[in-house]
Formats: C-alpha cells, sequence, structure tokens
C-alpha cells in the first residue's frame, strides 16, 4: 500500500514528515495524509517522492520488491550517474543531503567539517 511505503522509505532514510514534505514544497499535514492513507499524491508529487527516495513510481504503487540500485540492472545506470556506485549506505544520504543545500549553506558545512577535521588531528 502506498501510504505503508512512504512511512516505510521515509524511516529507513532517517527522515521526518517535515524534511519531507519541505522537499515536496507541501505541508507537512499533507504529507502525513499521505502517509496515513487519508489522501494520495498526485503524479508530480510521486514524481518527486521517487526521485526524494531513489526508487521507481512503480515501486510506490505498486507490490514490488526492487528498489532502484537493488538488483534493478535497469537502474545501474542512474546509480553510476549519482556516483554513488559502491559507497556505504551513509555516505549516500550524506551525499543526497548535501546536493539539497543550497551554495551559502555548502560552503558553511564545509568550513564547519574542515573545522572539525583539524580538531580531531590535534
Amino acid at each position: 500500500m502506498l501510504s505503508d511505503r512512504l512511512r516505510y522509505l521515509r524511516e529507513k532514510n532517517g527522515y521526518t514528515q517535515r524534511q519531507v514534505a519541505e522537499y515536496l514544497n507541501i505541508e507537512r499535514s499533507t504529507y502525513t495524509y499521505y502517509e496515513i492513507g487519508k489522501t494520495k499524491p498526485d503524479l508530480e508529487a510521486l514524481k518527486k517522492l521517487s526521485a526524494f527516495f531513489h526508487v521507481s513510481i512503480d515501486y510506490l504503487l505498486e507490490n514490488k520488491t526492487v528498489l532502484r540500485g537493488e538488483y534493478a540492472p535497469y537502474d545501474l545506470d542512474r546509480s553510476r550517474e549519482d556516483g554513488m556506485t559502491g559507497l556505504p549506505d551513509e555516505e549516500k544520504l550524506l551525499l543526497r543531503l548535501y546536493r539539497k543545500l543550497n551554495t551559502e549553506s555548502k560552503k558553511s558545512l564545509l568550513e564547519n567539517m574542515a573545522r572539525i577535521i583539524k580538531n580531531q588531528s590535534t
């Protein structure tokens, strides 16, 4: 069921309902309705959810067990394009989150990471 799948994917990837809603540019309550089955996302929202969670729309709508990048040969090209082939899940998540930041936030994050690394080595 779509609502169960959305909740599963959100929790598996460590997102809050608010984070997903912000990505979709909708109210948190609207996304909550998707997860409890009160309403269903339109096609545009499904496309965004598919991209956000890195799964196909078919996976969201049907009872399929194959996620993009997991045993699906037609998705291997996409994972290569993302530059994430072979990375651990934690690093993939970091990259996905980093790519959502604006330029200023990316700069700030990199400066903070450099400071943390410098402090670790002293």
